[in-house]
């Protein structure tokens, strides 16, 4: 809380979102009388900032969800909290960021070529972060290993298939 300060505090909260997508946010604040009821709040997604003004004299010591927004999977957005104008004591107790909608995954175009005991995995340019994992079987509990992670510029790979039965998977960071 700022002390009933009006300006100059602030808080930001920064998820680090395992995936891109809608996201409903929430905050929560303890409840009592002297809270305010303008609370700037700006909400930093993936379409830009959104701020808008939260009443904390209302619906303390619940979650109270402030909207819908979408986000990049990362720390790239943040939700911040400030006194400046407020009347009132202004309370950053917690956010919540809870996923409604993922992201469309991206279809990407997979080539396989096999020679000379080797294989070849190749796909489009710009495609970042996915891992190539492998597994001797596939009765539960599967047991999948990183065989690679794709770099930057990198458009295809060499396995060299392991002894046996062996299955490969490619997965989105």
């Amino acid at each position: 809380q700022d002390g009933n300060a009006g300006g100059g505090k602030s808080v930001r909260f920064t998820p680090n979102l395992s995936l891109p997508g809608n996201y409903d946010v929430y905050l929560w604040w303890v409840a009592s009388g002297n809270r305010a009821t303008n609370v700037p709040v700006d909400v930093i997604g993936a379409a830009g900032t959104n701020s808008i003004l939260i009443d904390e004299a209302a619906n303390g010591s619940v979650w109270s969800k402030v909207g819908n927004y979408v986000f990049n999977a990362g720390t790239s957005g943040s939700v911040l909290i400030s006194d400046n104008g407020a009347t009132g004591y202004v309370v950053a107790d917690a956010v919540q960021f809870i996923l409604t909608t993922p992201a469309p995954a991206v279809p990407l175009n997979l080539s396989f070529n096999r020679a000379a005991g080797e294989l070849s995995l190749s796909w489009p340019a710009g495609v970042t972060g996915y891992r190539v994992e492998s597994a001797t079987n596939l009765t539960p509990p599967v047991t999948w290993e990183t065989v690679t992670t794709i770099s930057n510029n990198q458009q295809s790979i060499l396995l060299t298939p392991r002894a046996g039965t062996a299955f490969y998977r490619l997965r989105s960071p």
